[in-house]
Formats: C-alpha cells, sequence, structure tokens
C-alpha cells in the first residue's frame, strides 16, 4: 500500500496553515541559526511568560492497516540565542478523539542545527486524533524550533491491473485505453459514461517491501463458470461482487461487495509474486458494479481513503475536476452494494 501523509503542511512552507495553539512563532530558519536556510520553521516558546503549543487535528481513514504502527518524525534544534543545553525542549503528544494520551515522549535537543528526530506511535483505530507540541523549560522565548513534521500510514490501492478488459458499447477495451465518455456497461444502470480515470505504477521493490502492493490474481473460471473468462488481477481491495448462496448465507444479501483479499484461496485466487505493475481506476457518475474480465466488479468510489491512495498528480486532478464532490463526500460516496467486511467475508474463500 502507498504511504499516505496524515500531517497537513508539516513543513511550514504554508505558514501557520493547519496548526493551531497558543503562542505560535513560524520565521525563516536564519532566523534562528545562524547559517540557516530561508525555509520556514517553528520555535516552540515564541513570547516569554506564554506557553507555547503548536497543535493539529488529523483523521486516520477507514480502510487504513490497522492497528498503524508508525512512527512520527520531525527536525528539531536549538537557536542560537539559547546561551545553554540547559532544559529548552517540548512535549510531544498524540491524543485519540477522547483526549486520551496514546503516545508521548520528551524532547531536549542539544544541537544548533536541524537534527533528525522520531517517536514510534501506535494508532489503534480509525478516526480522529491530535498532534501537540507543548513548550518544556525557562520559558524565555528563546526555544526549541522544529521542521518537516511527518507521519505516514499505509492506506488501500483500488485499482484494475493493466490490460483488464472491459465491457463498454463498443465492445471490450482494455482499461488502460478507456477515454472519458466512454460507455461501460453497468449491473444497474445499463451503459454509464467513464467521467474520471486514474493510474500508479508500483515497482516490484515497492511490493517486495510491502506484499500488500501485490495484486491478486483471480484465475479464470475461480468465481463461477466463465468468471472470468481470462485471468484477472486487481489490487487486493479493489472489491468483488459476490452473487451467490454464499451471501445469503453469510449476509442475509443477495448481492455483496467484497475487497479481493477477502476471496484469496491460495489456489485458483492468490497474490502475485512481485513485479511492476499499474493500476488503473476509473469513475462513473455513481458508484457502479461493471464487467471485467467476464465478471462484475466495482468502479471508483471517491472515498477519503480511496483518494489517498492516488498518486500526488491523480489526487490533484481529481480535485481540480470534482471539487463538488469533495464537498459533499458523503453524498458521492454511496456504494453500489452491501459491502461485506471482516472476519466473516474471509469465509467467502
Amino acid at each position: 500500500m502507498p504511504l499516505t501523509e496524515l500531517i497537513t503542511n508539516g513543513s511550514f512552507s504554508s505558514g501557520s496553515s493547519g496548526w493551531s495553539g497558543t503562542d505560535l512563532e513560524i520565521n525563516p530558519q536564519s532566523s534562528y541559526i545562524s547559517g540557516g536556510s530561508g525555509n520556514l520553521v517553528s520555535e516552540i516558546d515564541g513570547t516569554d511568560s506564554q506557553i507555547t503549543v503548536l497543535q493539529q487535528n488529523f483523521t486516520v481513514p477507514a480502510g487504513t492497516t490497522l492497528p498503524a504502527s508508525t512512527t512520527l518524525t520531525f527536525d528539531t534544534a536549538l537557536r542560537n540565542a539559547e546561551s545553554t543545553f540547559a532544559g529548552d525542549g517540548f512535549r510531544v503528544e498524540i491524543r485519540d478523539d477522547n483526549g486520551v494520551v496514546i503516545a508521548t515522549q520528551d524532547f531536549f535537543p542539544t544541537s544548533r542545527s536541524l537534527t533528525p528526530a522520531s517517536m514510534n506511535v501506535t494508532l489503534p483505530t480509525a478516526g480522529n486524533y491530535n498532534l501537540r507540541f507543548t513548550e518544556l523549560g525557562d520559558n524565555d522565548s528563546l526555544g526549541a524550533i522544529v521542521d518537516n513534521i511527518s507521519l505516514q500510514v499505509d492506506v488501500p490501492l483500488v485499482c484494475f491491473v493493466q490490460g483488464t478488459k472491459i465491457v463498454t458499447k463498443t465492445g471490450e477495451v482494455a482499461v488502460e485505453d478507456l477515454k472519458e465518455g466512454d460507455l461501460v456497461l453497468t449491473r444497474d444502470n445499463g451503459f454509464s459514461p467513464v467521467r474520471w480515470i486514474g493510474s500508479r505504477t508500483i515497482t516490484a521493490r515497492q511490493q517486495q517491501a510491502d506484499h500488500k502492493m501485490r495484486p491478486v490474481v483471480f484465475r479464470a473460471g475461480s468465481l463461477g463458470e466463465n468468471m472470468p473468462i481470462t485471468d484477472l488481477l486487481v489490487s487486493r481491495q479493489h472489491r468483488m461482487l459476490v452473487a451467490d448462496w454464499r451471501a445469503q448465507l453469510l449476509f442475509h444479501e443477495d448481492e455483496v461487495l467484497t475487497a479481493a483479499v477477502n476471496l484469496v484461496n491460495n489456489d485458483t485466487i492468490f497474490l502475485r509474486p512481485a513485479e511492476d505493475v499499474t493500476y488503473y481506476h476509473f469513475m462513473c457518475d455513481v458508484h457502479e458494479v461493471v464487467m471485467a474480465n467476464g465478471c462484475w466488479a466495482e468502479s471508483f468510489l471517491p472515498t477519503e481513503t480511496s483518494l489517498r491512495g492516488l498518486s500526488d498528480a491523480g489526487h490533484e486532478e481529481f480535485r481540480k475536476l470534482f471539487p463538488e464532490l469533495l464537498s459533499d463526500i458523503a453524498a458521492a460516496t454511496r456504494v453500489a452494494r452491501p459491502v461485506a467486511e471482516g472476519k466473516t467475508a474471509r469465509l467467502l474463500a
């Protein structure tokens, strides 16, 4: 899975945007360190007689691999004007949505140049959290500085692999050859126009480092007679349609969507060994169930989670093209079928 940054403006390149607190002070590095650059940094001791608190709320998106064991990283230093190394620093805390501290560590830098620092964090659930830096020390307006604050987690790719054949009004078309406006066959709404197409290439090395980036292979006939007609490859979290007795028995539904990884049986459905792969996703007017290599699978659903899985360029393009969707993400993310998740979904394999 690609790593997704949870912290907004961790480099302070946009000033205080994304940050709140008390007694904030953000200036060029050269204001605090001799020979420093013009890059903006934050001092955790802005004014004497005030306690600086620098904080930001962030969200761990649904679909993140949980619990998310990750690392908060940042750079820190003492400013030149601080004459001693005695006790100027800050406390770092991460709090959950109820204000409970789930990770904390005190830092007292001893270098006058920015030095990497880190704190291990386990985020137990998806949802809202708060990152907080609180001043420690003599409160004389000459404190520690921080920059390049980063906290990353894995979020899923939801895509078809290059070469997948999508049924359109003019016949089967390889997913990489689809164009905006092409009419694709859907299970619910006849032929529906493609509104947006995105792609992302994942190297073999990336897959070797994180097996969750490897695609799932569905051998021909693994989901039923001629389903798929030929081998189908999708990302682990791409949802496939299950429309048989299993959906009725396990979920009391005629049809459900479930992530491809839930169907892995290590025989006819399995993870492919690592090799370079390009994933493609396409969106229709609504979330659809489309025909791919002769079986039914979902189109792209623009949730906060799936958008984080896009390449940077794809994410920016989507935001420019569909600002109205992002302004009402709840309406845009209505799922075409009930979703089978959790331990029970693994029984579908």
